[in-house]
């Protein structure tokens, strides 16, 4: 995904997703330590091209994805945005899921 971001002073990239994934015979569940066990699912997130620095995706609250970033220019700053998934060893049927990752730029308290 990208997304074009016009600020005026210093900002924060941050994403959030859902906690439970819903399949049409089962459910899974979004790890919290980068690491699922049977059942669940690990998202990753970055603003680059590469998985290097890039945070766990939680549900319960906005994580950043990087340091504060600056003011942009009136055209803004297009970012690239990059999503890793890690799938439980078990416990995961083969089958589509639907759930949702949420995308937010907010002030930083920088």
């Amino acid at each position: 995904m990208t997304a074009t971001y016009t600020s005026n002073g210093p900002f924060d990239e941050n994403v959030m997703a859902d906690d439970e994934w819903t399949g049409s015979t089962m459910h899974v569940h979004l790890d919290t330590d980068g690491t699922p066990e049977s059942g669940e699912i690990s998202l990753e997130a970055d603003d680059d091209q590469t998985n290097a620095g890039c945070v766990v995706v939680l549900s319960s609250g906005y994580t950043a994805m990087d340091t504060t970033d600056t003011i942009t220019t009136e055209a803004g700053t297009a970012v690239t945005m990059k999503l890793w998934i890690t799938l439980a060893s078990a416990g995961i049927e083969n089958e589509s899921f639907t759930g949702t990752i949420f995308y937010q730029i907010s002030n930083s308290a920088s």
